[in-house]
């Protein structure tokens, strides 16, 4: 298994993170919220990052859609990371901007700010530079970028091509050709780079997870497939 240093799970539960991170090793830990029945999880390698301050929940306008962010310090650079995790409604609305922006009241208001440079090297909040992933199943497909407020931080979506929804009426037989639009994504901070694109099960050109030309994986997992990326932080 590739061990991935973030990992965010929808429609999962406790027991299934367990099971992941028993594979993964000991150095992998867990954080998570629940909104309803439904679990937010985001798991983490915590060799390489150190997760500091509290963490935001909640619901994303519906009982049973969560959302969840965590701040971390990633240990080899000393940047600061924040990590979100989001299942999105229905909703015919930008819902997605006004979580988003909660990114400010995470690290403003839970005064990260002051214990990151009780941490770093950089001892002035001119240096002070946050770096933001955040994955999830949408619910839509994202088209635009997105400015958080009061910062010039911007987010890019990566995932733009792979189709990650299987159609309801085909979840008996599931085929490639059965799955349609982009809804799950990563959307990242520009100060964050693109080592490798995104990318799912199906593919030859994979170099993160299997190809799965048989459809193994996609058979007996979900109704929705994962996508990955690298990145450097």
């Amino acid at each position: 298994i590739l061990k991935f240093d973030l990992i965010g799970l929808q429609e999962a539960n406790i027991k299934l993170a367990r099971n992941v991170i028993k594979n993964l090793g000991i150095s992998y830990k867990m954080v998570y919220s629940k909104s309803c029945k439904e679990h937010s999880i985001i798991i983490y390698n915590s060799k390489k990052l150190k997760k500091i301050g509290k963490s935001i929940s909640g619901d994303l306008d519906e009982c049973g859609r969560p959302f969840l962010y965590q701040t971390f310090i990633d240990r080899n650079t000393n940047n600061l990371l924040v990590a979100g995790n989001f299942h999105g409604p229905h909703l015919n609305y930008d819902w997605e901007v006004k979580y988003i922006n909660k990114i400010y009241d995470l690290i403003y208001k839970n005064s990260v700010i002051s214990i990151y440079l009780g941490y770093s090297k950089f001892k002035s909040k001119s240096n002070f530079n946050i770096k933001v992933i955040i994955f999830g199943d949408f619910n839509k497909e994202l088209k635009n970028s997105y400015k958080i407020k009061k910062t010039k931080k911007v987010l890019i979506p990566i995932n733009r091509k792979i189709k990650t929804s299987l159609n309801p009426n085909n979840l008996d037989k599931i085929k490639e050709s059965y799955y349609e639009k982009c809804i799950d994504n990563i959307l990242i901070s520009k100060n964050i780079k693109l080592i490798n694109k995104c990318e799912t099960l199906n593919s030859k050109f994979n170099n993160l997870l299997p190809t799965d030309f048989n459809l193994k994986y996609l058979n007996y997992t979900s109704d929705h497939i994962p996508i990955t990326a690298k990145l450097l932080i």
